[in-house]
């Protein structure tokens, strides 16, 4: 059929439809012209995207568009049943995540670990039911705007920290726009589409810190808010956003179990773990022991995690915080990667698609509950069929006892 027909009772409407155009998915996820060295920037990136349509198993779709005109994407993993598959039930029946990547565009490195990953749980056997256990969706590049204007800049200064390019086209820390229904920056809504579509039980950010010094001591001109910053303090640590409601306390068990499940898996790797305990020597010889409070470190097998804590609010920029009934786990990764480049570049990335497997293994393993409802209400029956939050995960048992 080529035309869609109006009828209104008293007319008849028809519109020509335009000829669609049925995509060949025949590309491998290896075939991608991508390096884990290499510098992404926005037109590097939409080209990889127009290379991911072509790739089968993953759905690649737009959420927003950007303040200045661009493309900000999500690549969904698609389960393998056959026809229409009900999201409710999906999300009823497994557990959902985002992985949002490059909030901040100088914080380039996990852009490269989203394609990273996408290569990992597209070609290892260990993932091929996948989606049978859990709903994963992945922003490769969330401030493209940000990320166009980092491209440029790097090229004449390609080791320089770059905070012009930290933010969106205009300034902005959109970050406060998620959940707004119209943001001054429309790409905001990027994230906001998908909360709404996967209600995630678990968030991840990953982000990403500067490289080495700041300028600032006596420098006059440096933001308070990174006045902590002075030094690198690991290759990777990581922020916990939990409701300190006692409602939610449950919820902290499952962001003590991805503390631990990450941990394990840093100590796994050693060339992450030497830079971590490498890091965090320096951090404690020249900033935490003189300064505690200004350059906290809370240290958990190696690893730097700080636990921040507020009460349930419902216009918290957190989800954990604004919706703790459905989010479960908002953690953020840091990786001190502004800007990096190269085989540091590769690195960085690694750090980040380490935690990103770690959680995803966690998450594929938890126990659900679930609970059934009978409700009559006059002359009508309804049976509600609902999924527990937050989920149980279970550590094995060499993790519990070595990890506690």
């Amino acid at each position: 059929m080529d035309r869609l027909i109006f009828d209104d009772g008293k007319k008849e409407y028809s519109v020509k439809l335009a000829a669609s155009r049925t995509l060949e998915k025949n590309r491998s996820i290896m075939d991608l012209d991508f390096k884990a060295d290499e510098f992404i920037g926005y037109d590097k990136y939409i080209e990889l995207i127009e290379q991911l349509k072509e790739v089968p198993g993953i759905a690649v779709y737009q959420t927003a568009t950007s303040y200045l005109g661009r493309e900000i994407y999500a690549v969904e993993l698609l389960p393998k049943s056959q026809g229409y598959v009900s999201r409710t039930k999906r999300l009823v029946n497994h557990p959902s995540e985002i992985i949002n990547s490059r909030h901040h565009a100088n914080e380039n490195s996990s852009t490269n670990s989203a394609f990273m990953l996408l290569q990992k749980l597209l070609t290892d056997k260990k993932y091929a039911d996948l989606t049978e256990d859990l709903n994963l969706v992945i922003v490769p590049l969330e401030n493209v705007d940000g990320a166009a204007i980092h491209d440029q800049l790097q090229k004449d200064n390609p080791y320089w920290k770059l905070h012009t390019a930290r933010f969106n086209g205009v300034g902005d820390e959109f970050y406060y726009e998620h959940f707004q229904s119209t943001p001054q920056s429309p790409e905001a809504l990027g994230l906001t589409r998908l909360y709404e579509s996967f209600v995630p039980d678990v968030i991840v950010d990953n982000h990403g810190v500067p490289t080495h010094e700041w300028e600032q001591p006596f420098s006059g001109y440096t933001s308070p808010s990174y006045k902590g910053f002075w030094l690198p303090r690991s290759l990777l640590y990581g922020y916990f956003w939990i409701p300190s409601n006692k409602q939610y306390r449950s919820n902290a068990c499952l962001n003590k179990a991805i503390e631990k499940t990450i941990a394990h898996a840093l100590e796994e790797d050693e060339e992450i773990h030497r830079w971590n305990v490498e890091w965090a020597k320096q951090f404690e010889l020249y900033a935490h022991r003189w300064l505690p409070k200004l350059f906290p470190a809370e240290y958990y097998h190696d690893m730097i995690n700080y636990w921040i804590e507020f009460a349930e609010d419902p216009t918290h920029r957190y989800p954990s915080i604004r919706f703790p009934w459905l989010t479960s786990v908002s953690y953020t990764s840091e990786v001190a990667d502004e800007t990096a480049q190269g085989d540091y570049l590769a690195l960085c990335a690694r750090a980040h698609l380490v935690h990103d497997l770690a959680i995803i293994d966690l998450l594929r393993q938890a126990d659900l509950y679930y609970q059934d409802k009978l409700i009559v209400a006059k002359d009508q029956l309804s049976l509600v069929h609902s999924r527990q939050r937050p989920i149980v995960a279970k550590m094995k048992r060499s993790e519990e006892n070595g990890m506690d």
